[in-house]
């Protein structure tokens, strides 16, 4: 009776397990893949309004399962999946899992998007727990809309791969019509400085880092300080530069989190999720989902010479992006004492408006100007630069070239003139080496001048123009470690320029020197706008 009852359980227990698995791929590949087995399942689509004449245009309603199983030897922590999409899809959910770029559902991934799990962000493995489904595998479904592919064809996508480091995708293989599955498998070239059995991922770099350690922990509640890090040097966003100043190099606050049910004990602890940086002045950033990491070790408060770990920490990763076709947010100007006109940043630096008519032309150089017309506002400059095209016989565009629309102009990275940088007088100045290159000059304003001076009344508020706030100041370089650099030719101007980690547009050619070709030991850069650069023997 007892070996009856066994075989039953046995052959329960199989049916239940080949069950699972077929609801999201085939046994046979299920079986065979001795690494991490991603598969990709889609529905019949349904027709949504409204009704178009172009059957590409037409929309439809789809659902699809993303499934990825650890059938492997190692724990899979923190998984991420590619998927392709190639069909215009639009994606109102996905359960399970989240874009790991921090991009909120709705959003269009018809360029494809990496998922990372959420809550469950790491797969366990068959031996480690008696084959448990619920712990090896991630369920996704995903609920969106797709463009042109009507029933009874399916929106697959055009690849899916498991985008964590050390693994290799083999070739994706179908499942019927409805659906495909590839195997991932560790690369045995990868190199990596941790070992498998180690608990935690390794801390990664970006152009800025934020730790969330939780501190305290309650059985309804608990205490997280949060601690940001700008890591790119040049990055000026919530503090300054490590190289310039560590003591304000991070920024760092606390917050208390409430719980809700069934999550009500000391170690149930979860990380926010979709974190973003934003701000009216720091540039765009794509943060990553939080990643867990070994805790945290900060000095003891008491003082004692030894470290106290907090309970659990996690860190999440943001770089700077910038979308395709995104204008600057800053421009430059460039000036020398050889040449008595200014170039201006170029026509519409930061962007314009898409229907300008005749009002001004989009792609007409910037005209040159006298030194004393550059603070002017663009609108109330068109006289001076008028009558200064007419002194000097410059071209005069008809219709004139539209504004930069840009609010503030900053510095500076020298590719030649760098290495021979000696002192900044008016601001704190350090030359920094990046990535073993030593061009870069980050700047930043003394103690009582770290702000961005505002607009100014002209000199009489009735009848001159408001003037563009300005920082300024003298910096010094010698030759002598930079034998035969050309003032004259562009070496003594910046290659590119960075305001609060946002490249600035830069002006396409330099002043020249027409009254003379004996080469000048001296040049102006116009910085923040005005920025005096004096190369000495």
């Amino acid at each position: 009776m007892i070996s009856q009852l066994r075989s039953y359980h046995c052959i329960f227990t199989f049916v239940v397990l080949a069950t699972i698995l077929l609801s999201t791929t085939s046994f046979t590949d299920a079986q065979t893949c001795n690494g991490i087995l991603i598969s990709y399942a889609a529905g019949t689509g349904v027709r949504l309004p409204p009704n178009v004449t172009n059957p590409k245009k037409q929309p439809y309603r789809f659902e699809s399962t993303l499934t990825v199983l650890n059938n492997g030897l190692d724990e899979l922590k923190s998984w991420k999946v590619f998927v392709g999409f190639q069909h215009d899809e639009f994606l109102v959910s996905a359960s399970g899992a989240v874009l790991a770029d921090g991009t909120t559902l709705p959003a269009a991934v018809g360029n494809g998007s990496l998922f990372a799990g959420y809550p469950m962000t790491d797969l366990k493995t068959a031996v480690e727990t008696a084959g448990d489904l619920t712990q090896m595998q991630a369920q996704i479904n995903l609920v969106g809309t797709v463009f042109g592919v009507a029933p009874p064809n399916v929106p697959l996508p055009s690849s899916i791969n498991l985008a964590n480091d050390g693994f290799i995708c083999g070739k994706a293989t179908a499942q019927d019509m409805n659906g495909t599955n590839v195997c991932c498998t560790r690369d045995p070239k990868f190199k990596t400085n941790i070992t498998t059995d180690e608990k935690f991922l390794p801390r990664q770099d970006g152009d800025l880092t934020i730790m969330y350690d939780v501190i305290r922990s309650y059985d309804s509640n608990y205490w997280a300080e949060v601690l940001i890090r700008p890591l790119s040097m040049l990055l000026i966003v919530f503090s300054v530069s490590k190289s310039m100043d560590p003591s304000k190099s991070v920024s760092r606050f606390q917050m208390q989190v409430y719980k809700m049910p069934p999550m009500l004990n000391r170690s149930e602890l979860s990380p926010p999720q979709n974190w973003k940086i934003s701000g009216s002045l720091n540039p765009d950033y794509k943060c990553g989902p939080p990643i867990r990491v070994s805790p945290t070790a900060n000095p003891d408060p008491t003082g004692l010479p030894l470290n106290k770990t907090v309970m659990a920490s996690w860190q999440v990763v943001c770089n700077i992006t910038t979308a395709k076709g995104t204008s600057s947010k800053c421009c430059v100007s460039f000036s020398a004492y050889y040449n008595e006109s200014v170039i201006p940043c170029k026509t519409c630096a930061c962007g314009c408006a898409e229907n300008v008519g005749n009002t001004c032309s989009t792609t007409a150089p910037a005209m040159w100007l006298p030194s004393d017309a550059l603070l002017v506002p663009f609108d109330n400059r068109s006289a001076k630069a008028k009558a200064w095209a007419d002194l000097k016989h410059l071209p005069r565009p008809n219709p004139m070239p539209c504004s930069d629309n840009c609010d503030w102009f900053a510095a500076v990275q020298m590719d030649k003139a760098t290495a021979g940088f000696e002192k900044m007088y008016s601001f704190n100045g350090s030359a920094i080496e990046i990535n073993g290159v030593n061009n870069t000059i980050i700047m930043q304003g003394l103690e009582g001048l770290n702000y961005l001076v505002g607009e100014t009344d002209g000199a009489d508020p009735r009848r001159d123009p408001r003037v563009p706030g300005k920082q300024q100041s003298v910096m010094s370089f010698t030759k002598k470690t930079t034998p035969g650099i050309s003032v004259v030719h562009g070496d003594g101007f910046p290659t590119k320029v960075f305001f609060n980690g946002e490249e600035c547009s830069l002006p396409s050619v330099f002043p020249t020197s027409s009254a003379s070709k004996k080469e000048f030991s001296f040049a102006n850069l116009i910085l923040l706008p005005l920025l005096l650069a004096v190369f000495m023997w």
